[in-house]
């Protein structure tokens, strides 16, 4: 038996994105993510042959997606499944707290896949459609 906390990890500030294999077996994968102020590359996008259900615990971040073109700001507790091939993005997290993710990866229900993301820059990227203040957000519970 393997015993661990998820909440056990350092106090000091992140340098990096730091990703813990907490199970893998043959069609599942558990990560445990932590970020401080670390986002995707402006023009990289996740593009991953499973499913991804993914749990902020703690801190704050805000995915972008395209095709369509959206972006989510979750705070702790919010939850969402990204279907395989559905090209996303971590466009930011909180810079002075860790966020805590849990993402479990299993395999897809469906094998489709998206028409490709625009360009960044091009007439419908994300930022070209958004400003910060557009930014879709959870009604607060």
């Amino acid at each position: 038996m393997t015993s661990a906390n998820l909440f056990d990890f350092p106090s000091a500030p992140l340098s990096a994105e730091q990703i813990d294999l907490l199970l893998h077996r043959d069609t599942v994968r558990i990560e445990r993510i932590l970020s401080q102020g670390q986002a995707s590359p402006s023009d990289f996008w996740y593009d991953q042959d499973e499913d991804e259900f993914v749990v902020l615990l703690q801190g704050e971040a805000l995915l972008e997606f395209c095709n369509p073109d959206e972006q989510l700001r979750l705070r702790p507790g919010d939850h969402l499944t990204i279907a395989a091939h559905r090209r996303h993005r971590v466009a930011w997290t909180h810079p002075h707290q860790i966020s805590l993710w849990l993402a479990i990866f299993v395999p897809p229900i469906s094998p489709a896949k998206p028409y490709p993301c625009a360009e960044p820059g091009s007439p419908s990227s994300p930022e070209q459609q958004r400003s910060p203040q557009d930014v879709a957000t959870r009604p607060t519970r």
